[in-house]
């Protein structure tokens, strides 16, 4: 495979945010040669595939597209790694704004052994919850996109709801035990042949959540070793979330991930948080 980044954008029926992630990939200081963005459209009825259209002067870019027969994300993902051309694949949903400076860090990152798999923050996430969403979108209309970061920065309140944790261990997970429950694809980057090798995301996932995490797992029992992106290269773009609809689907697709795998930490998933499964190695990292 090429030398170079290829980049997996799944989206449905959001073509407002997918213009401004498309955007902000357009911009940025890795050269255009050594990366492609793949657009998977799960069944959109907007103007997806026109925003699509708009940047092929801009960027290499592919759009596929599967007929709308529910949520397919980890189809949709699938097919972006079959189609890609680049030794390394980023993870980045419509609806992500990334930094100028995102797809050379996480190259950086990957070739350099900083991990085999990489968790990307992203400011203003929270895995269920819409907070700040009203200053996110009033700040990203009033300010340049360097100014946005430093300004999301600047407050704790918009920070990954798994920033704490991060800090806690020193953006170093070599001493964290079942960190794939923290791997969300939202932002996130690997090996592309370790993706074709375990025949990529387990397509009976058909509704919201838990596809990534179990893709996670099943790299890390490949002994691919996980890590994080401590730059600050990627936000979360406000949008609309139905929690109680998304926390339903999640806990019947953890069902699934525990029949699957039956582990102890699977089944804790089912009635615990992510933050009470991660083991941390204390000692050897204060030492």
């Amino acid at each position: 495979m090429k030398d170079g980044i290829s980049v997996i954008v799944p989206t449905y029926n959001r073509a407002e945010l997918l213009s401004r992630t498309l955007k902000s990939l357009a911009e940025q200081t890795f050269h255009s040669s050594r990366y492609e963005v793949i657009v998977i459209d799960d069944g959109s009825t907007d103007q997806t595939r026109q925003v699509v259209d708009s940047f092929r002067d801009q960027i290499n870019i592919q759009y596929h597209y599967q007929s709308d027969q529910g949520y397919r994300v980890a189809k949709a993902r699938n097919i972006g790694i079959q189609h890609s051309t680049f030794q390394y694949m980023l993870f980045f949903d419509s609806g992500m704004y990334g930094r100028e400076n995102l797809l050379q860090v996480h190259y950086d990152a990957l070739s350099q052994g900083k991990g085999d798999v990489l968790i990307g923050e992203a400011l203003g996430f929270d895995a269920m919850e819409a907070n700040n969403q009203g200053s996110i979108a009033s700040a990203f209309d009033q300010m340049d996109r360097e100014a946005l970061f430093e300004y999301l920065l600047a407050d704790a309140k918009y920070h990954d709801c798994r920033r704490h944790f991060f800090e806690s261990v020193n953006y170093d997970l070599s001493r964290v035990l079942h960190c794939w429950v923290i791997f969300w694809t939202c932002h996130a980057s690997c090996k592309t042949q370790d993706l074709l090798a375990i025949g990529g995301f387990d397509e009976h996932y058909q509704s919201w959540g838990g596809e990534d995490i179990e893709l996670a797992l099943r790299l890390a029992q490949q002994h691919k070793r996980l890590n994080v992106i401590e730059a600050p290269v990627a936000i979360h773009l406000p949008h609309e979330k139905n929690t109680a609809e998304r926390e339903q689907s999640l806990l019947h697709n953890l069902h699934y991930t525990h029949d699957k795998h039956q582990l102890p930490q699977t089944q804790q998933l089912l009635t615990g948080h992510w933050w009470e499964i991660v083991d941390v190695c204390r000692e050897s990292i204060a030492s």
